[in-house]
């Protein structure tokens, strides 16, 4: 192709043709973990969960506040997680009420978490067996935090994350998996602060295999649940994430000559940023 001719460009220019283009909308805005700009900061964390079955009715309920403190590990963050406080209860309809509090937990979580939220602990703490029946251990970190795109998007758009879940505590083992459609449908102004408001709606399975107390047992539960969070993004953080969900399935107990018990539970969960 040849050049413009040289003169038809300055005439176009003079006319108006080469002017500065309009003002143009914002620009995407980035949904991404970055290191705060405060660190160390403090959350409360409040869950329940209702199981019913035919043979009988498990309850657990925690509340906690918990420190993060995070720290550059090249294009990672390395994010400690400290149990300030912790008070926890397993109920069993048929086995009597377990309880735990923050001396269960000795020593801090670790966990590497990159730009979208994807965590990957690197050490545990000393968990009690009363906590971990209570809360679990390694799911304790993936909790604490939400999945993001990791990178500029504008209103409106989607993404969608599968999380992944495994423990074994007691002879159980327990695997969880959620499919997440997530979408930035706007923002709110709290204490003179925008933030972002998320949406999610999640297909959750959970599988529990094992043995508990010398009795084997297979539960298979599926379901949907939505959240709600608030992301600041002046300081990278989260600031509350409101979840809730339904879950329906069944329960084998082979010893027992017992199958396709069925199942249904309910979970809600509440993450809110405190002021350090």
């Amino acid at each position: 192709m040849k050049p413009r001719n040289p003169a038809v460009l300055t005439l176009a220019c003079l006319l108006g043709a080469c002017a500065p283009a309009g003002p143009r909308g914002p620009a995407p805005a980035s949904l991404a973990y970055t290191l705060p700009a405060t660190s160390p900061v403090s959350y409360t964390a409040a869950d329940t969960g209702s199981f019913d079955l035919q043979v009988a009715k498990v309850e657990i309920a925690s509340s906690a506040r918990i420190e993060l403190g995070f720290h550059p590990a090249g294009e990672k963050l390395r994010v400690t997680a400290r149990f300030a406080d912790f008070d926890g209860r397993f109920s069993n309809s048929m086995g009597g009420t377990i309880r735990a509090d923050e001396s269960d937990v000795q020593g801090e979580f670790v966990a590497e978490v990159d730009r979208r939220g994807r965590v990957e602990v690197v050490q545990m703490p000393e968990l009690s067996d009363q906590f971990r029946a209570v809360a679990g251990s390694q799911n304790v970190m993936l909790d604490l935090f939400v999945r993001l795109p990791g990178r500029p998007i504008e209103p409106g758009v989607a993404w969608t994350d599968t999380i992944r879940g495994e423990e074994t505590n007691e002879g159980l083992t327990s695997r969880r998996e959620s499919l997440v459609t997530s979408t930035w449908s706007g923002d709110t102004v709290v204490a003179g602060q925008t933030l972002r408001v998320i949406t999610s709606r999640e297909s959750n399975t959970l599988t529990i295999s094992g043995s508990s107390e010398g009795v084997e047992l297979r539960q298979q539960l599926s379901g949907t649940s939505t959240a709600r969070t608030l992301w600041d993004p002046a300081r990278a953080l989260l600031v509350e994430r409101v979840a809730a969900g339904e879950l329906k399935g069944t329960l084998d107990l082979p010893a027992m000559g017992m199958t396709g018990i069925p199942v249904q539970a309910s979970v809600r969960e509440r993450l809110e940023l405190k002021h350090p």
